[in-house]
């Protein structure tokens, strides 16, 4: 239901998070001060420790794109300005869904 799809969207982007800290810090939490914040930001959260652990292993495994953070402006009904933070691993399909999104809701 809608818990649960709050819940994975949660764990995704805790997830995207955690692999962008590791692959720019290592993945030791001692070590990395910003996997450790993360985690314990993510077992506040009731994210299962699986899940982070599964998520590190990823980061540190090679084959896991690189996430990068993207920063989009539009513009709404009556003028109104909108900064857009984005955590992507592809660029181009993110600005291509940000583009159709604003499109719909009659923004520019």
């Amino acid at each position: 239901g809608k818990a649960d799809a709050k819940k994975s969207k949660l764990y995704g982007r805790i997830g995207k998070k955690i692999i962008q800290i590791v692959k720019s810090g290592g993945p030791d939490p001692v070590s990395n001060a910003g996997l450790d914040l993360i985690m314990r930001q993510a077992k506040e959260a009731g994210v299962p420790r699986d899940i982070i652990d599964r998520n590190v292993k990823r980061a540190t495994d090679g084959k896991q794109a690189d996430f990068s953070d993207v920063t989009y402006e539009a513009y709404g009904p009556g003028g109104t300005g909108f900064i857009i933070e984005c955590l992507t691993d592809n660029l181009n399909r993110s600005a291509s869904e940000v583009k159709s999104t604003i499109t719909k809701a009659g923004c520019k």
